[in-house]
């Protein structure tokens, strides 16, 4: 198969567009037609698989509409018993590779999951393709030169984000700070310390990741830019091309009135960022970079899901990803209390605008997870958009409905609603996590908050949380307004309790995935270890 790198020799900018951003042009019947015909040659290939025959025990379907009228709805557990063990006999084929979730995943360690070699070209393109819209500022623009240079921001394998940088390395001749070989051979610290280092002497043309961890290094970034002095730095500063850097960028920070930041140091092509996080930090991302991210979404599942479209904020499905569904958050809620009950799936062409879906996926490309129920849930923002030739709808992911803490039946807070609160305040912080906890027997709502610097009120910053969730939430406004109560209490963890609970696990060799603490609902066993480090005093 050919790559991007030999289209791109070959000038081919219109077949770079068609292969790896075409999707986004797409009319509604030409998507709903692409994702039909995938899936019929889906069900041929499940004739070889004997955990997929297992969830149809009169045959597999032999077309969509009978497909759609009797495939179950599945979670984790259904497949458990041989992808937790890695099974390779009941699989339509011989995965090319293994990967895993992030460990998120309630009572198993990992969700481990096979990739075909169709999956991982797939994934290959649909990766190239954030390296083309991310930069891209007008229909069939390709941005992308030989030799541009981003850091390596991910995480290795078994994460799904290695078979991400893999693909780069093997699509196109991309410079990766660290060089991609010698950095499969370091832990993640080490790599964005050596890609820091890197950064100053060689530049970057993109910055590619994990919205909070893309802010994270964007923050040392910014901080080894304005710390000449440190150690790590010093060592760079013989260097005529660094000196020259810092110099200009400082200069041109005195000019703004303002700290050095990243945008002073580099003019890059293009953020691009994933997460759910990633609307709540797109003002501080501007802030650092001097333009906003553009946004990606995706899973361990089912690879990447939805683009940002160049010229407008919404994402828009990717059609040969997965065969999508969608279940309203009613329905959702019916079937989670009772699984023998049998929602009503929609497809694309059937959504409402302003209307909230949970997500229902079925792997393509000989993948074996059927009608999986993701858990993430996403906003209709349009049905289609003529100003900027779009045909398709454009959606926002909102957050997992998995992670929703109900208080008193009357409001049911989710990460992104208690992460844009937190952020809307303005106080400068460090990490948080919220538990549903009980005192006196009533349910209350306990932040654990650790703030960048010391001398904050307690009750100040519980006051601003509180005025901003009634801000930004109804139903939170009603249980106080209606019911008279405030749920939310509030304790301040000492400065360095996050980074020594982090080093904590990774001195226990706990892997990289289970070392970050949960947002929304930690268990107590986290919640003790967070405030045991909070305790510790240096």
């Amino acid at each position: 198969m050919e790559t991007l790198l030999d289209l791109y020799r070959r000038r081919d900018m219109a077949g770079i567009w068609k292969r790896y951003c075409g999707f986004i042009d797409l009319s509604m019947d030409e998507f709903i037609a692409s994702q039909s015909r995938q899936l019929e040659q889906q069900l041929r290939e499940w004739d070889r698989s004997a955990l997929v025959k297992k969830l149809f025990p009169s045959g597999v379907p032999r077309t969509v509409s009978e497909f759609r009228e009797r495939a179950p709805l599945t979670t984790y557990e259904d497949y458990a018993d041989v992808l937790l063990a890695r099974k390779e006999e009941p699989l339509t084929e011989k995965p090319y590779a293994w990967i895993h979730t992030s460990g998120r995943s309630g009572e198993y360690e990992f969700k481990w999951v096979p990739y075909t070699r169709a999956m991982y070209d797939s994934l290959s393109d649909g990766t190239l393709a954030c390296f083309l819209l991310g930069p891209c500022r007008r229909h069939g623009h390709i941005a992308i030169r030989e030799k541009d240079r981003f850091m390596f921001t991910l995480a290795l394998l078994p994460f799904i984000s290695g078979l991400c940088m893999q693909a780069l390395h093997e699509q196109f001749n991309f410079r990766i700070w660290p060089d991609y070989d010698e950095a499969l051979k370091m832990d993640f610290f080490q790599r964005i310390r050596e890609g820091i280092k890197l950064a100053f002497s060689e530049g970057i043309d993109y910055f590619y990741g994990i919205t909070s961890v893309m802010l994270n290094i964007s923050e040392q970034l910014e901080n080894a830019g304005s710390s000449g002095a440190r150690e790590e730095m010093r060592s760079l500063l013989h260097k005529p091309r660094v000196l020259l850097r810092l110099l200009w960028g400082t200069l041109k920070a005195k000019l703004r009135g303002d700290r050095l930041r990243p945008h002073d140091l580099w003019r890059v092509k293009g953020i691009m960022c994933s997460g759910m996080d990633s609307s709540i930090y797109k003002e501080r991302i501007r802030m650092l970079w001097g333009e906003y991210p553009w946004e990606v979404y995706g899973c361990t599942e089912f690879g990447f899901i939805a683009y940002q479209h160049f010229a407008s904020p919404g994402l828009v499905l990717r059609d040969s990803s997965s065969f999508y569904e969608f279940m309203d958050l009613e329905e959702h809620l019916k079937w989670k209390g009772d699984h023998s009950y049998r929602p009503c799936l929609r497809l694309l062409s059937e959504l409402d605008v302003d209307k909230e879906y949970v997500l229902v996926g079925t792997n393509l490309n000989g993948g074996v997870l059927v009608r999986y129920v993701l858990g993430d849930s996403l906003k209709v923002l349009s049905l289609s958009d003529e100003r900027i030739g779009l045909k398709l709808p454009q959606v926002m992911f909102s957050t997992r409905v998995d992670d929703v803490i109900d208080i008193a039946g009357f409001t049911r807070l989710t990460e992104k609603e208690m992460w844009t609160a937190i952020e809307s305040t303005g106080i400068p912080y460090v990490d948080w996590v919220v538990a549903k906890e009980y005192r006196d027997n009533n349910p209350i709502l306990q932040l654990y908050l650790e703030t960048r610097q010391d001398g904050h009120d307690p009750e100040g910053i519980r006051q601003l949380v509180h005025d901003q969730l009634k801000k930004n939430d109804q139903s939170y406004r009603d249980l106080e307004e209606m019911a008279g109560i405030r749920p939310l209490r509030i304790t301040l963890l000492s400065r360095g309790t996050f980074s020594r609970y982090l080093q904590e696990r990774q001195a226990a060799g706990i892997d990289l995935a289970h070392q970050k603490p949960p947002h929304m609902s930690p268990t107590p066993e986290v919640v003790e270890r967070l405030l045991a480090m909070s305790s510790l005093k240096f």
